[in-house]
């Protein structure tokens, strides 16, 4: 099989120049590696830096971890900024992972921290969006609400609603 000197693709047996600033192409337009200084994205040479969510190895920009918003490299150990959005926090060691609030607090994404449900709230979506209430206080439903709340001393919860002894 006969192949090309860098900066040359092979098209019907004969050798052809890549297009500047490639250093090796599969086609003429499709850059494989680049020249010094350029980086490759998406089979192009560009003199750039990488774009956010991807970092520079060897000059070819690579995706981050999908912990990571920007990084240096590819695992989540790599992030300049973890993707908050996508739920992901930084730990003590620089490292980001997925955050599971515990018992009695949600994500709170804008603020990339959980944060404290509302009220007698076993797990909630936002502050004031209850999901389950905490064993101790019945769940009602108002209003395709979920609203925890304890029966006062004397009554007792039945039938979603607080009723006295008698």
């Amino acid at each position: 099989m006969f192949n090309c000197a860098p900066g040359y693709y092979l098209e019907s047996g004969e050798c052809k120049r890549c297009i500047d600033p490639c250093f090796t192409c599969s086609l003429g337009y499709d850059c494989t590696s680049c020249l010094f200084r350029y980086r490759l994205i998406d089979n192009y040479c560009e003199l750039t830096d990488c774009p956010e969510g991807t970092y520079e190895d060897n000059f070819i920009c690579k995706p981050c971890s999908e912990a990571c918003l920007t990084c240096y490299g590819p695992s989540n150990s790599d992030c300049i900024e973890c993707n908050f959005q996508e739920g992901y926090m930084i730990d003590n060691s620089g490292k980001c992972y997925p955050r599971v609030c515990t018992d009695g607090t949600y994500l709170e994404i804008r603020r990339a921290q959980c944060s404290i449900c509302k009220g007698l709230c076993k797990s909630c979506d936002d502050k004031n969006s209850c999901v389950e209430c905490v064993s101790e206080a019945p769940n009602s439903i108002v209003n395709d609400e979920t609203i925890c709340s304890l029966c006062p001393d004397g009554y007792n919860y039945k039938l979603n609603k607080c009723t006295g002894n008698s």
